[in-house]
């Protein structure tokens, strides 16, 4: 898939792709589409196959849409790197920021990297900080493609119904009264 990328690298539905097989790859034991069970130990020092796969998917991230799992503008750091010459010369560079799909495969890696950040901890600070970050992620993703990009009802459905889930319901007065 590199070489493919590396020669296309409009084809968004195809990094739209790679990235889900890597968000599959990189679950751990007990998340979503993760293994079942843990098949040991890797070589000491060495990156296990999910944290691998997690890695190249942070990476495809910051080069097909400019941005890192944190919402930082991740391109200049990749020009500085390539010494200011030839900045079109990174796989994509930020060529894919109006794809939908890749913005919701966005979204749904960084809600579960806050949550595997807060995992130890079952406080209301911890439900807090999963659920501010979890908009913060759906407002850079708007901002990005939710106006004029082919598809973006799709983005717009799950921000409300994000927005729906995270506002308790209002229970009116009778309802209290016969409880």
């Amino acid at each position: 898939y590199g070489a493919f990328l590396k020669y296309f690298p409009y084809s968004c539905g195809h990094i739209r792709s790679i990235g889900d097989i890597l968000f599959v790859q990189s679950a751990r034991v007990g998340e979503e589409g993760g293994p079942v069970t843990d098949y040991g130990q890797e070589a000491p020092g060495a990156m296990s196959r999910s944290q691998q796969a997690q890695w190249k998917l942070e990476t495809l991230f910051r080069k097909s849409l400019g941005v890192d799992l944190e919402g930082n503008n991740a391109l200049p750091a990749e020009e500085e790197e390539n010494g200011g010459e030839n900045p079109g010369a990174s796989l994509v560079g930020g060529i894919c920021t109006p794809s939908v799909d890749l913005w919701l495969l966005y979204i749904k890696t960084r809600i579960r990297q806050i949550k595997r950040k807060n995992s130890n901890t079952n406080s209301m600070e911890a439900s807090k900080a999963i659920l501010e970050d979890s908009k913060k992620a759906y407002e850079l993703a708007l901002g990005f493609s939710g106006f004029t990009c082919h598809d973006n009802h799709l983005l717009w459905k799950e921000y409300l119904s994000f927005c729906k889930a995270s506002v308790p319901p209002v229970v009116s007065e009778r309802e209290q009264n016969a409880a």
